[in-house]
């Protein structure tokens, strides 16, 4: 029986041991959480529109925090292959980023913890739907003519010069 007993006790100090390296092994017990943020978008000559044209210039904001503390990696995709990475160290920041062709794209804020959390999605307005929409506008016509008014027959020059493409750059 005293046999037993001091099996118990070692086995009961070695589950003690092993429970309290667990614990400073993982930071006191807490549990880490991941980091948290915010994206928005919006096309600079109009605020409310994300249908752009092509070589139109979207400005994102973001904010990100880690409610354990620590730093966050914030990195941006835009969704045509480029990105862009924040400064380290920062919890929020704007960049422009101007698409230069036709499509449809997700713009996602992946931001990832110090403490080895997997990186986390952040969304355009929170939403894993929204997408910016980049297409080519119609032509604007303007057309005038001359004379406006006469006497039948009436031979009438019509004059398209003024009309524009909006989405000409050059």
């Amino acid at each position: 029986m005293i046999k037993s007993t001091r099996g118990r006790w070692l086995l009961l100090f070695l589950g003690v041991l092993v429970f309290a390296y667990g614990l400073s092994a993982c930071g006191g017990g807490a549990v880490n959480q991941p980091p948290r943020g915010t994206l928005s978008a919006s096309q600079l000559s109009q605020p409310t529109d994300i249908n752009a044209p092509v070589g139109a210039t979207i400005r994102f904001s973001a904010t990100w925090f880690d409610p354990d503390g620590g730093n966050v990696i914030a990195h941006l995709e835009f969704g045509d292959g480029n990105s862009y990475d924040f400064p380290p160290g920062s919890v929020s920041g704007q960049v422009d980023h101007t698409y230069t062709a036709r499509g449809t794209f997700q713009a996602i804020l992946q931001l990832t913890d110090d403490d080895s959390t997997p990186t986390v999605p952040i969304y355009v307005n929170g939403d894993p739907n929204h997408r910016i929409i980049i297409d080519n506008r119609i032509p604007v016509p303007i057309i005038s003519a001359n004379p406006t008014f006469g006497n039948r027959p009436l031979t009438v020059t019509f004059d398209g010069g003024n009309s524009y493409d909006p989405d000409d750059t050059s």
